[in-house]
């Protein structure tokens, strides 16, 4: 009989505290600073201790066996989905639809698939809502239509709601034959991968010491260096190497496919 109230007990734990899917993994949780496009964003982390430790002070941790933390600010860029380019038509839109849901706001993130560069993770990421509400952000954006399931994702919940999102013409799929953003980006440029000596994030110049427009579109788009496109038009340093020019290509040689 004692067995039994131990097991009610706990049955009645479960459903009171409901076993979310983040719930299992190291998680970190943060303030959102910026928002670069429509699936990439900064946030300025909250170090914590796995799972559900209280917070503690700002500042670099070293990373051990029993903390999973990261120092200062980090970009991320959300899991398993792809959002329209800026330069795309929907670019913008999906741009400010992610700023109404989490500028400024306090985040929850679990790091996911291989490592980024330094600063820059691939995450799955809940924001807190209504009543201090989680809500799944990758998951929110394919259902409004403001993302696609990314092209190389094996994800068969999201690819439902995908298609539930076209279906009913949501968001980029109220255009007859949205282009994918994998399909825009490979239409604009064939890549021919030329690799710079000063090809590096961790180098900060101004755009006074960019030496190219190539330099400064590399720092913009491959390291988030939105500070040298204050206008948010991408094109980086207006004022000085880009000269308000629209450059294709940055990086790389290019063929037209026209």
């Amino acid at each position: 009989m004692k067995c039994n109230k131990f097991l009610a007990g706990g049955i009645f734990s479960l459903l009171l505290f409901p076993i979310n899917s983040y719930s299992a993994n190291p998680w970190m949780e943060g303030i959102v600073s910026e928002v670069v496009d429509g699936d990439t964003f900064k946030v300025k982390l909250d170090v914590k201790r796995e799972v559900g430790a209280e917070g503690l002070e700002w500042g670099i941790v070293p990373m051990t066996d029993e903390h999973y933390v990261r120092p200062g600010e980090m970009t991320i860029r959300l899991s398993q989905i792809d959002a329209p380019e800026m330069e795309q038509t929907d670019g913008k839109t999906a741009r400010i639809n992610l700023i109404d849901k989490i500028f400024n706001k306090k985040i929850r993130i679990i790091e996911e698939g291989q490592k980024e560069s330094p600063g820059i993770m691939t995450a799955q990421v809940w924001f807190f809502g209504e009543n201090n509400k989680l809500t799944e952000l990758n998951k929110l954006l394919v259902q409004e239509g403001m993302a696609w399931v990314g092209e190389f994702s094996s994800d068969e919940e999201l690819k439902t709601i995908e298609n539930d999102a076209r279906k009913n013409k949501r968001g980029v799929f109220t255009s007859d034959n949205p282009m994918s953003p994998w399909m825009f980006r490979g239409k604009r440029k064939k890549v021919k991968r030329v690799i710079p000596s000063w090809q590096n994030c961790a180098s900060h110049k101004t755009c006074r010491e960019m030496e190219s427009c190539t330099q400064a579109m590399f720092y913009l788009k491959k390291c988030f260096r939105t500070e040298l496109d204050p206008k948010r038009t991408g094109i980086p340093c207006e004022n000085t190497v880009c000269g308000g020019r629209v450059v294709e290509g940055s990086l790389y040689s290019v063929d037209s496919d026209d």
